[in-house]
This record gives C-alpha cells, sequence and structure tokens, in this order.
C-alpha cells in the first residue's frame, strides 16, 4: 500500500536506471509482493462481486423459465413468484456493500460521509449551525 523510493545508483544494470541516476532522479517502485497482494484483493472483490449477481439472479431466472414452460407451476403466482423477483432487484445494493466492505479506502470515506450526514440531520432537525 506505500510507494517505496529509492534513489537510482549509476551502476544500475538498466540503461533507463542509469540515465536517471546521472539526473538524480528518484524512482517509484512498489515491492513485487504488494503488488501481488492488491491483485489478489481485487480478486476476491471480483469473484464476490460475481457470486452475488449469480446468486441475485439465479432464483428469478429458474422462476421464469419454470413459468414459460408451465404456466399452472406453484411459482407463477403469489409469494413464489416476489421473492425471487425482489433479490433480483437488490442486485445493485450488493456492489457497493462488498465494496464498503473490503476496500478500506471506500470504507473510511463512507464512514466520513455518514457521519457528515448525520451531522447534517441533527442540525436541521434540532437547529443551529454545521
Amino acid at each position: 500500500k506505500q510507494w517505496y523510493q529509492r534513489r537510482v545508483r549509476g551502476t544500475a544494470n538498466s540503461r533507463i536506471a542509469s540515465d536517471q541516476a546521472s539526473s538524480g532522479q528518484f524512482v517509484s517502485y512498489e515491492p513485487r509482493n504488494a503488488i501481488k497482494t492488491a491483485e489478489r484483493k481485487i480478486s476476491h472483490v471480483i469473484a464476490i462481486i460475481i457470486m452475488s449477481f449469480f446468486i441475485s439472479w439465479t432464483p428469478y431466472t429458474v422462476v421464469n423459465l419454470l413459468v414459460t414452460f408451465d404456466k399452472d407451476h406453484i411459482f407463477s403466482k403469489g409469494v413464489h413468484a416476489t421473492i425471487p423477483a425482489f433479490l433480483a432487484k437488490t442486485s445493485t445494493l450488493w456492489s457497493p456493500i462488498i465494496y464498503c466492505a473490503m476496500n478500506g479506502e471506500v470504507r473510511t470515506a463512507n464512514f466520513k460521509t455518514l457521519r457528515r450526514l448525520k451531522r447534517t440531520i441533527r442540525v436541521l432537525y434540532f437547529g443551529g449551525s454545521v
């Protein structure tokens, strides 16, 4: 998560590094372990988002397929048809929740926004200044 800086020496192996060393520039680099860790975290987030999408939409798809081929199916009426539709519509809700839960920066920004919102509501309700 933290970028490291090192001064490139004239004895570096690459020509670019030696050119940068002669000009006195600093080269920023991130350790390979940190890059792999970040890629792993992103992969986990993407996998969870894809799973939540399938979990949300699969019941709705199955019910609609059953009703398409059998109009008198038990899932064609009432609560049996409503619950999968409701679950499918909540799929848009899961991505921000997953991002917030798994990304520290997003979580911190959301908590900061919620604190400001709470303070604003308190001011509007009880009066005073922000």
